[in-house]
């Protein structure tokens, strides 16, 4: 008799949802919608901010969240708040840089809950000085290697995990070979430094990719190579092909720009990896969840040309 292939992976896939009045009312609710991986801000996404309350909260709910998690075989991830800029020079007179304070407060209520890391976005280097992209690099390599350095980096821990940019504005690594230098350079530098480089993951975001211009399943396809893909967002968008822009629609909306074709090719790759996938797509995600459950195939072929049909 041949031998037996290995079982799949499980398929984790689910998406950024409003919070309800507990964070395991939440996940219930995602449940319900046929997701089993969680997105959440533990921070004020616009303004960066933790109250004493809100930590405290997370604290006291993180038993439940983990018991919740460990029933249903959930998985939760956090996302860092939008103004937290890696790119910005460190504060001229010393002390500490309130960014890299905050990502690590995220990450401590993100172990507590048992995330399995803490997405942050790519800086913006128009806050560098001098503003140029090369120095906007150099501080977010500093600051990436710090939080390296001062975070858990016990086996479970969670990860910090870098998100693919959409190029807009000011935004670094628009190029996916600059993001591939910076994470190569980041790990190289962490473990010569004796933290665990592997710690730091990538998430890969469709629409982001896509906005770039390049294609959202070559780039994970490509990025999947360095084993350190820890997300994808999995999300359509207006914006079209080179745009430079970051906004999101929902998967199926006929105004996205993103052929269903080369999404499904999304689906396939990240699945075959064992890679969870999340949805930002605000207020459609059932129907999306149930859509991507429904992409069969396997992954190979999955970087053709993708046309947009349905």
């Amino acid at each position: 008799m041949p031998p037996r292939r290995p079982p799949p992976p499980p398929f984790y896939v689910g998406a950024h949802i409003p919070q309800r009045k507990t964070l395991a009312e939440t996940m219930e609710a995602l449940r319900a919608a046929g997701g089993n991986v969680l997105q959440l801000f533990v921070a004020n996404p616009r303004s960066g901010k933790i109250t004493s309350a809100g930590r405290a909260r997370y604290i006291a709910e993180a038993p439940a969240v983990r018991e919740y998690c460990a029933r249903h075989g959930a998985k939760l991830v956090v996302h860092s708040s939008y103004p937290l800029n890696f790119a910005r020079n460190a504060p001229a007179r010393g002390g500490p840089a309130y960014w890299i304070e905050a990502v690590l407060e995220e990450l401590a209520i993100a172990e507590a809950l048992g995330a399995f890391g803490v997405v942050i976005h790519a800086g913006r280097w128009i806050a560098a000085r001098p503003a140029t992209a090369e120095k906007g690099t150099e501080n977010m390599r500093a600051a990436v290697l710090e939080v390296l350095s001062r975070m858990n980096s016990a086996p479970g821990a969670p990860r910090l995990i870098l998100e693919t940019s959409s190029g807009a504005g000011t935004e670094l690594f628009s190029d996916l070979e600059d993001l591939l230098r910076f994470y190569g350079s980041v790990r190289a530098a962490a473990a010569a430094a004796g933290a665990r480089a592997g710690r730091l993951g990538l998430c890969v975001d469709t629409a982001h990719v896509h906005a770039t211009g390049a294609s959202p399943s070559r780039a994970l396809q490509m990025l999947l190579a360095t084993d350190a893909v820890a997300l994808v967002h999995l999300n359509n968008t207006p914006v079209p092909l080179g745009g430079r822009a970051d906004r999101h629609l929902g998967l199926l909306d006929p105004k996205g720009e993103i052929a269903l074709s080369e999404l499904r090719a999304v689906v396939r790759l990240a699945r075959g990896a064992g890679v969870p996938i999340v949805m930002e797509t605000h207020g459609t995600y059932a129907a999306e969840i149930a859509w991507a459950r429904a992409v069969r195939g396997a992954a190979r072929g999955a970087g053709a040309p993708a046309s947009h049909s349905a």
